[in-house]
């Protein structure tokens, strides 16, 4: 079997950026008046390949790109010193005898966050008469930035100007998904293109999910019609609930999103006496401590403010007394539970 063509690959970088060219110039704009940005957003919306092209657009090479990897030992100095070529000499003298601009992509990898952003105030201290500019970039707010993150004295110093990315339109999805499609099927059908970016949009709106979607498509045919779109975006859905999910949800509460999904009505609902005698039965064959009620709660209030569900009060007179009712806000629960049959939730719950 042919490898997957490099287009449809994450690391691919076209000729030209689309649909966030304002963004762009904006960054350019600032980092020009030697203004450090702060670029926030979810996964998938093109921060990282914006901030790549600011970098090639950068004069005379002096413009660094670096990318931070998750793992206990990593951190902006590491990330750096990966990069650069500096032997003998001070990582800070190569840094200010080379570049006006350091783009530094996932700080949100980082185990250390804090520790690893105290870097940047030694970094300020060396170059304050450089005009060295800072770009960081990663999936947290900048409210949450400002407020939890970054550390008051590092902040103080280089006054990060926010730059927001916005999840992509459908149309817009369409768009950047053309561009790679025309170069690697050889024929592609308008509406199985829209399935895609449509469907991609429901789960978040990741381009990263597109293109695995292209992937599984171009494998099946190498061509992209409707009906083999439908089938990738299957097996991408199950593949998105089974690794997505968990890694936003712990053991336990991906355990209740599936139990939801397994035992809900027609209409998507299910009762919480119904839902805790459920989890406490699975808890017992797998030889997991069930959790108590009150952390029980608290997981179900978890998957309420992620969007999974919504909860409301039902009143079942005298003897039924009060109980919360929740909905699955997910139109085909089917995948859930065939993505949960896959998992080994005893290895999940540990």
């Amino acid at each position: 079997m042919s490898s997957i063509p490099a287009v449809l690959s994450e690391e691919w970088l076209p000729d030209k950026l689309l649909v966030r060219s304002d963004k762009l110039e904006l960054l350019k704009k600032l980092v020009e008046k030697s203004r450090c940005v702060y670029v926030f957003g979810p996964r998938g919306v093109g921060k990282s390949l914006t901030c790549k092209f600011l970098v090639m657009s950068y004069p005379f090479d002096r413009a660094l790109y670096v990318r931070c990897m998750g793992g206990l030992g990593q951190s902006i100095r590491h990330a750096l010193l990966e990069k650069l070529e500096v032997g003998r000499r001070p990582l800070f003298e190569v840094i200010a005898n080379n570049f006006s601009l350091i783009v530094i992509d996932d700080l949100n990898n980082l185990y250390n966050y804090r520790k690893a952003l105290y870097f940047l105030q030694s970094l300020y201290n060396f170059n304050v008469d450089r005009h060295l500019a800072v770009v960081l970039v990663s999936t947290w707010s900048f409210e949450q930035f400002q407020r939890d993150i970054c550390p008051p004295e590092v902040f103080s110093r280089y006054y990060f100007a926010p730059v927001g990315f916005g999840v992509y339109s459908v149309d817009e999805l369409v768009t950047i998904l053309k561009q790679r499609v025309e170069k690697a099927f050889e024929s592609y059908e308008e509406g199985a293109l829209k399935f895609i970016a449509a469907k991609t949009l429901r789960l978040g709106g990741d381009v990263r999910l597109a293109l695995r979607i292209l992937q599984n498509s171009w494998v099946a045919l190498k061509q992209l019609k409707l009906d083999v779109a439908e089938k990738a975006w299957y097996l991408e859905k199950k593949r998105y609930w089974r690794d997505e999910v968990l890694l936003s949800l712990d053991g336990h509460t991906a355990l209740l999103l599936w139990l939801i999904a397994r035992y809900a009505n027609g209409q998507g609902k299910v009762l919480t006496n119904a839902l805790y005698r459920r989890y406490e039965e699975v808890c017992k064959e797998l030889g997991v401590a069930p959790l108590y009620e009150e952390r029980l709660h608290y997981c179900l209030s978890k998957l309420e403010r992620l969007g999974y569900i919504a909860r409301s009060v039902l009143s079942l007179g005298r003897q039924g007394g009060r109980q919360s009712e929740i909905t699955l806000l997910f139109d085909e629960p089917s995948i859930i539970v065939e993505a949960g049959e896959d998992l080994k939730w005893s290895n999940v719950l540990f």
